[in-house]
């Protein structure tokens, strides 16, 4: 294989040295880098949470057909608002009315729900109805007994926190607006809520509305960031090693191409950028840094001896050929190896992210010998550094000939073993709002509702008839369906209750002139039956379809709960279903959200297994095929397991959960880090045959210390860019990520040569390779 790959990037070179070639290719680049730039005024933003559903669940198909009968479960915008006086205070109420009154003039709000508009229907002798606010405004008397008779009825415990300090607002929104609308809204309501007026300073706001806002905005601002400070970053090592504009400019202008090439091309098929493609332009300026700093390495050291533009140009493209082309298939694998996680948003980054390093790849070794020909680079060798990383080699190589070698694999077995007691304590658990930064204000407002109300966790149980002649409102279907809202409301502590059976209730305690001890389902038929009547003759059930389907067979109890994790509910889920399967009358399934969400991390160990099995495989694949050798094979996998290990002992320490997005880390990990490895490797292996084992091997370390610390350096600083993030799983990330690439960087330098000093024979498994440019 070797050797096929010598005569193919010998034949690339060839080529790439023809006029004609050159001309072509640059105008070629040029018009799709024109063209691309064109398109990526029709980039559009999104946030949407189903996007991080499993594809494979089929209970996603059940949600599909509940959002169909009910509507979008979080198409509702919650206001909280805070009082230091206590909420049954007349100056406050006075405001929370004027409010709802204006909320209620919004042409995207279809119904408020607020305290002060709060009413209870009472039947008359004559005349049917009556309706009466459960709160007498402009009678500040009677707040306490209106407090008292508020807190008997289970149905508005959601809107009234309970020490009576807060209350929240529902604002139901028209089904169908599109993302422009819902910003303008969000705009509004905040233009509302801060009217002299009105006089709220202290108020919460929550909902999908909300979120998907609060999500775009940031995704563009750190999207922004980001990408500047990747590109200070880069330009800032690159100049660092080099001291010439032109080594910044060459790899720089790749890596501009290469990001407006794949953002182009997302807006050219109309895709709308999520979360995790934020983070693109940044991981592909770090991650081709690496093809950049060797080539551009090996041309100025091989320039700076010889003068001899041309022949240095050669030199770096064969050498250097090789291993990019080696870690360039490795990176693309562990990128592309996130499509095993059943995630249409996590496969579309990492098709992505994966075509983006191939396509860097492609133009380095296209473009870099190209505008290295023809601009005036100079010759003159940069001495920046070369003490200090003289000194740090000839640590490296005193570490591997003195007993300190001992120590190093005496080391990395005891961070093996106490890596694999960690690895032990890892936990698969997500929270619904574990994705935000402490410090944003979103979560805050997320963990105000927490704190005062029932919770922000969405739950949902979608329930249909188990019998074609009877429906939902069969007198025994509705008594099972009102012992199921119960221990449903027990065991997870629901509010904001939404179900058939609270409608009949409150429409039961209607007719009886009000009275609390009504609010229940008569367990006489006849008098049921009277019941379903008046509701009927009312129109009452026309009203009710977000919570009766229309054909009258399918039905839902809706509500909030606290946000505890997947691990807590899970048991609760289990004791649920088991409960669920008993009923043949009734035919009840959990839905959701935040349920789906939770199905999609709880599978995502199998996913990550797969994927990182496939990474492994190519690892294998690539370096045996390379080297022919098992041996070193082997060494190249335990080298590049530590890392891998340090990721998880460090999860299972600190109590980091494996999840959607914790699993991204690991296959991030194993694609880059094997770059090291197989640079390393190929550089003592194209000495072997003219040096013996030891010389090599101090020619390797003298030699390749300098690109693979700055490579590192660069890429740790880089990953760690998206430490600066307000989402946590791009923090964790970043700096999981960033810290995982130095222990590669340390282990490469340390650990493999240790390694590789015990494997002589590997003398005779590679092919000679001349090496007249290293002397």
């Amino acid at each position: 294989m070797k050797s096929r790959l010598e005569n193919w990037v010998n034949g690339l070179y060839n080529i790439s040295q023809k006029s004609e070639w050159n001309k072509v290719t640059l105008f070629m680049v040029a018009a799709l880098t024109i063209f691309f730039s064109l398109e990526l005024v029709k980039l559009r933003f999104n946030y949407d949470i189903e996007g991080f559903f499993s594809e494979n669940d089929p209970e996603v198909a059940l949600y599909d057909e509940f959002k169909s009968t009910f509507g979008n479960e979080n198409n509702a915008l919650l206001i909280g608002v805070e009082s230091e006086n206590g909420v049954f205070n007349h100056g406050f109420l006075t405001r929370i009315d004027t409010l709802t009154r204006l909320f209620l003039e919004l042409e995207e709000i279809e119904k408020v729900v607020s305290p002060t508009n709060l009413k209870e229907f009472v039947k008359m002798p004559i005349g049917g109805f009556h309706s009466r606010t459960l709160i007498h405004l402009n009678r500040p008397e009677l707040y306490l007994t209106d407090s008292a008779k508020i807190s008997t009825l289970g149905r508005y415990n959601g809107l009234f926190s309970q020490n009576s300090s807060s209350i929240t607002m529902i604002l139901g929104i028209k089904d169908g607006l599109i993302r422009t609308e819902n910003e303008r809204l969000i705009r509004k309501v905040n233009e509302l809520l801060n009217l002299p007026l009105v006089d709220i300073s202290n108020y919460h706001l929550a909902g999908r509305v909300q979120t998907q806002h609060y999500y775009i905005k940031t995704m563009k601002r750190e999207m922004l960031v980001f990408s500047t400070l990747a590109i200070l970053l880069f330009c800032g090592a690159i100049w660092t090693i080099f001291k010439q504009v032109y080594y910044v400019f060459i790899p720089l202008s790749i890596i501009l191409i290469v990001t407006v090439w794949i953002f182009g091309t997302i807006a050219y098929l109309d895709v709308e950028v999520d979360l995790m493609m934020t983070i693109l332009p940044t991981l592909i300026f770090v991650l081709s840094t690496s093809v950049s700093i060797h080539f551009l390495t090996k041309f100025h050291k091989i320039f700076s001896v010889t003068k001899d533009k041309s022949y240095a140009i050669k030199q770096a493209f064969i050498k250097t050929g090789i291993p990019n082309f080696l870690i360039s298939v490795t990176t693309a694998t562990g990128l592309a190896s996130l499509c095993f996680i059943p995630i249409v948003s996590i496969q579309k980054f990492g098709l992505l992210s994966a075509g983006g390093i191939a396509l860097s790849f492609i133009l380095n070794l296209v473009l870099i010998p190209t505008l290295v020909k023809f601009l005036p680079i100079g010759s003159s060798a940069s001495k920046t550094g070369r003490n200090w990383m003289h000194r740090i080699s000839l640590f490296f190589i005193a570490c591997m000939y003195t007993q300190a070698k001992k120590r190093i694999v005496l080391l990395y077995s005891v961070i093996g073993v106490i890596g694999l007691v960690g690895v032990s304590l890892i936990d698969i658990n997500n929270y619904f709002l574990d994705d935000l930064s402490e410090k944003s204000q979103l979560k805050q407002d997320l963990l105000f509702f927490e704190r005062e109300f029932s919770g922000i966790r969405p739950f949902e149980i979608v329930i249909k008839s188990g019998d074609e002649k009877t429906g939902i409102l069969d007198h025994n279907n509705v008594l099972m369906l009102d012992t199921l809202e119960q221990l449903v409301s027990a065991n997870y502590d629901l509010g904001l209750v939404r179900s058939p059976v609270v409608l009949l209730k409150t429409l039961n305690q209607s007719v009886n002139g009000g009275n609390s001890k009504f609010y229940k389902i008569p367990s006489d038929k006849r008098k049921y039956d009277k019941l379903i009547g008046q509701a009927r003759r009312y129109h009452l059930f026309e009203k009710a379809k977000d919570v009766l389907g229309i054909d009258g067979k399918t039905a839902r109890i809706s509500g909030r709960i606290g946000d505890r994790g997947r691990l807590y509910y899970q048991s609760k889920n289990t004791e649920l279903r088991e409960t669920l399967s008993n009923q043949t009358d009734l035919n009840a399934s959990l839905t959701g959200v935040a349920y789906l969400i939770d199905n999609a991390n709880a599978k995502v160990t199998r996913s990550f297994v797969m994927g990182l099995g496939v990474v492994f495989g190519v690892v294998i694949v690539v370096i045996l095929c390379y080297t022919g050798s098992v041996r070193l094979t082997i060494i190249a996998l335990v080298v590049n397991l530590i890392p891998l290990i340090v990721c998880g002992a460090i999860m299972g320490f600190f109590g980091i959960s494996l999840k959607i997005s914790t699993a991204l880390i690991f296959t991030i990990v194993l694609g880059i880090s094997v770059d090291d490895t197989i640079h390393f490797s190929h550089h003592y292996l194209s000495l072997l045959d003219k040096y013996t084992s030891k010389t090599a091997l101090k020619l390797s370390i003298f030699n390749m210390t300098r690109p693979i610390l700055f490579t590192s350096i660069v890429l740790f600083f880089g990953f760690m860019i998206f430490s600066l993030s307000s989402f946590e799983s791009i923090q964790v990330l970043g700096w999981m990520t960033g810290l995982a690439l130095i222990v590669a960087m340390l282990t490469d330098l340390l650990l493999l040569p240790v390694l590789l000093r015990w494997t002589p024979e590997l003398r005779n498994s590679i092919a000679p390779e001349s090496v007249s440019a290293e002397k």
